[in-house]
């Protein structure tokens, strides 16, 4: 869900910059640092490395070990409502220029031990560590901004509220609800939503979802740039349905376990991709300059190519 918590934070906040009538680099800056920080509250996700360092006996078992671990502390503090909002002006304080700049990293390092401490306090020790690693990735997000971007610090603080606080709401249909109120002890929804009785039903439901977001950041970039984005998939895309034929080859997956379907239809994608990579690589070798189209005509080829192989894999299923 990461990819579709960035997609989605950027077309809102490139849809609203563009509404505003910013110049299309304000627009696209402001559509990645609010992706930037969607991504962040998924930080947490490094303890679940430690489940992966014990002896395992297969992918399936490698697998369970590592959401295992990853249910311990994930969706806690770093997708809490409550949180996202010192968070973020941490990480917008953080983007200061002017002469208030000292004063400003001072209130950022002051809110972030703030987060840390609350984190030992209602999870441990290892509450602290997921914490600092999410608090690090929205400094690095914020840094970028700083220095890449003419993006003001009010604008970031907006970009990192978007991001913070719309994330948590695409995990409803996947694992465990996220700890909305944390440290609150108050329970906004107790269980995941369900689309369809079914698990794999619903599995394919929220890849859909997923898919749609990302399809409705490629139509907005390719509002902000004027480009016809959608007319550089090339036709081999369409060989993404034969993927209907994993439904006789694979268990039908589900969201506890689906990395089976997950690996294998990303890797259509790509593998749809690679030729055109490939010769971005030979040309970047050549040329050591950026071939913006080959890797644009790669993205989206790769993309289009795990849409058809969902929907193909999906009707599939169906008619089985």
């Amino acid at each position: 869900m990461m990819v579709g918590h960035a997609a989605l934070a950027f077309a809102i906040a490139a849809s609203v910059a563009l509404l505003r009538g910013w110049s299309r680099e304000r627009v696209l800056a402001i559509g990645l640092v609010a992706g930037g920080f969607a991504v962040a509250p998924d930080a947490d996700m490094v303890y679940a490395l430690t489940g992966l360092t014990g002896e395992v006996s297969g992918a399936t078992e490698a697998a369970k070990d590592f959401w295992g671990a990853s249910t311990l502390v994930h969706r806690s503090i770093t997708h809490s409502l409550v949180l996202a909002i010192p968070a973020g002006l941490a990480f917008a304080l953080w983007t200061v220029r002017a002469e208030w700049r000292s004063t400003a990293h001072a209130v950022t390092l002051a809110l972030s031990i703030g987060l840390v401490a609350i984190a030992v306090l209602y999870s441990g020790l290892l509450g602290a560590i997921v914490t600092v690693a999410f608090v690090a990735t929205g400094l690095l997000v914020a840094t970028l901004a700083r220095y890449l971007t003419t993006l003001s610090p009010t604008q970031v603080l907006a970009a990192a509220w978007l991001g913070l606080l719309t994330h948590p709401w695409g995990d409803l249909f996947t694992g465990e609800p996220p700890t909305f109120f944390y440290p609150v002890d108050a329970t906004l929804v107790a269980s995941r939503v369900e689309f369809h009785a079914d698990p794999t039903m619903h599995l394919l439901a929220v890849f859909g979802i997923e898919l749609a977001a990302v399809w409705l950041a490629i139509a907005v970039l390719e509002t902000v740039t004027d480009e016809p984005l959608i007319g550089a998939v090339e036709r081999k895309a369409w060989l993404g349905l034969g993927y209907a034929a994993a439904t006789t080859i694979i268990p039908p997956p589900t969201v506890d376990f689906s990395y089976q379907f997950v690996f294998s239809i990303l890797g259509v994608g790509t593998l749809l991709s690679v030729p055109r990579l490939r010769g971005w690589v030979v040309t970047l070798a050549r040329s050591r300059r950026l071939d913006r189209e080959r890797i644009t005509a790669a993205v989206l080829t790769g993309v289009a190519a795990v849409s058809l192989a969902w929907l193909g894999y999906a009707i599939a299923y169906l008619v089985t």
